[in-house]
């Protein structure tokens, strides 16, 4: 497969210092080299690099950075995608020093969500060090967690990161709500989710969501939570395809940030696909 994980995540927000709170506070992220007024940097793990928040007057997915092998492999998606008439800019060096990558690439998928496909990512020369009190984060070679995109062209996004970017079909799921198809480009259970969209939420971030190596950070995070009135989209649950015990804040920006842990690990050589009819086992009841 071409992309190997979900490596970096950019985002557009109105409400920089709402979501300063919620990243150190409740998430546990690490402030990158912290500015008043400039975009908020974060670390997760080793990397020097994962989430970044620019300060503006909307809200939205600024980019996604998937990462691939090395210099060839970025060279052969980059003609694969040519071929397929999909318009490729390079990266400036500005840019890629920004990511803490070695070089990176811009396009756009079918519903006009900012992709990037990056190598090289830099290592940090200090541990992670969290905002407050956890455990870690499950990333390495899994990647940062995964993406929820809702989709006016569900099933055209659906082939493009398929055919083009070499992800892999792990389910769907057909709920009252919608549907929703999960990918996958390593053993974690999806990195990447694309649902139809409900008129006025077309082409909109669902949520993005961080896992914790302990399932006491859940729980403290959700006390922590609610002890501090962040605002909850779905309460404290567990999924039926990925096995993830998680719950929902709804962030600044409007989107869900899920905070969870167990998620399934699949091997392809033996993975079936399935088509699940619930979202969840138990919980992750909307908030009232």
């Amino acid at each position: 497969m071409a992309v190997t994980e979900l490596g970096y995540l950019g985002f557009q927000v109105s409400d920089a210092p709402a979501w300063r709170r919620l990243v150190t506070e409740i998430l546990g992220f690490e402030l990158i080299e912290p500015q008043p007024g400039g975009p908020i940097y974060c670390r997760l793990d080793e990397r020097a690099h994962r989430v970044t928040f620019y300060p503006g007057q909307a809200d939205g997915l600024a980019y996604a950075g998937w990462e691939v092998a090395d210099e060839r492999a970025l060279a052969r998606s980059v003609e694969k995608l040519r071929a397929a008439k999909v318009e490729v800019t390079q990266g400036t060096s500005a840019e890629a020093a920004e990511r803490k990558v070695r070089a990176l690439v811009k396009f756009r998928d079918p519903n006009g969500f900012a992709v990037e496909l990056y190598h090289g990512p830099e290592r940090a020369s200090r541990p992670f060090a969290p905002s407050r009190p956890i455990s870690a984060f499950k990333t390495g070679p899994l990647g940062l967690g995964h993406l929820v995109l809702r989709c006016a062209k569900p099933e055209a996004s659906v082939e493009f990161y398929r055919e083009l970017l070499g992800f892999r079909l792990t389910d769907t799921c057909k709920i009252t709500r919608g549907s929703a198809t999960f990918l996958h480009c390593n053993p974690r259970h999806h990195s990447l989710a694309l649902t139809d969209a409900q008129p006025g939420m077309e082409n909109q971030v669902s949520h993005f969501m961080v896992e914790a190596t302990v399932m006491e950070d859940v729980g403290r995070a959700y006390e922590l939570a609610l002890a501090k009135h962040v605002p909850m989209w779905l309460s404290l649950g567990q999924h039926t395809n990925d096995r993830v015990l998680s719950f929902y804040m709804r962030s600044p920006s409007g989107w869900g940030v899920e905070y969870g842990h167990g998620g399934l690990e699949i091997d392809d050589a033996t993975w079936e696909v399935k088509d699940w009819t619930s979202g969840s086992y138990w919980g992750h009841k909307p908030a009232a």
